[in-house]
């Protein structure tokens, strides 16, 4: 049932139509739906990094919002490349989280920890349990690190991304 679709369909029910495999169709909706909470997210710091000056995350905010915003479109254009696109979600999952804790904030914040839930659910959800693993282990390394090399280990309730 691999129907091409126009690169301009923002449709998910177009897109689920293609996905003939329910297990598939939910992998879509649920990687469409961590990708939109993640935009939300990056566009809530967006504001708030604008608005108090703070210009390297202004731009690293902006640079996660065109990519969220290139995977929900990849995503909703070629729903079968939903793999590739968890893979390129996952790893940048982990830059995020690496550069909040050791180059922006280094501590352990609040976004730093939602990031890292949110990685170990979108792993296990998109992936499977093996890729699941992977990327959870390599998700909490960065914060395994910090506590080991002694960087504050307070969790502070900050809008840095």
């Amino acid at each position: 049932m691999n129907k091409q679709l126009p690169f301009f369909n923002w449709s998910l029910k177009k897109a689920l139509a293609t996905e003939p495999d329910s297990f598939a169709q939910a992998r879509i909706r649920i990687m469409l739906t961590i990708v939109l909470f993640s935009l939300l997210k990056v566009l809530i710091v967006l504001g708030f990094t604008t608005v108090n000056g703070q210009w390297l995350q202004t731009i690293r905010a902006i640079v996660a919002a065109v990519l969220y915003t290139m995977l929900a479109k990849i995503l909703l254009y070629k729903p079968s490349s939903f793999r590739v696109l968890a893979h390129i979600m996952m790893v940048s999952g982990i830059l995020i989280i690496s550069s909040n804790i050791f180059v922006y904030s280094h501590t352990i914040n609040l976004v730093t920890v939602q990031f890292v839930f949110m990685l170990i659910l979108g792993g296990f959800y998109t992936l499977g349990s093996r890729w699941g693993n992977t990327y959870s282990f390599l998700g909490t390394v960065p914060i395994l690190l910090s506590l080991f090399l002694g960087h504050n280990n307070s969790l502070y309730l900050t809008s840095d991304i």
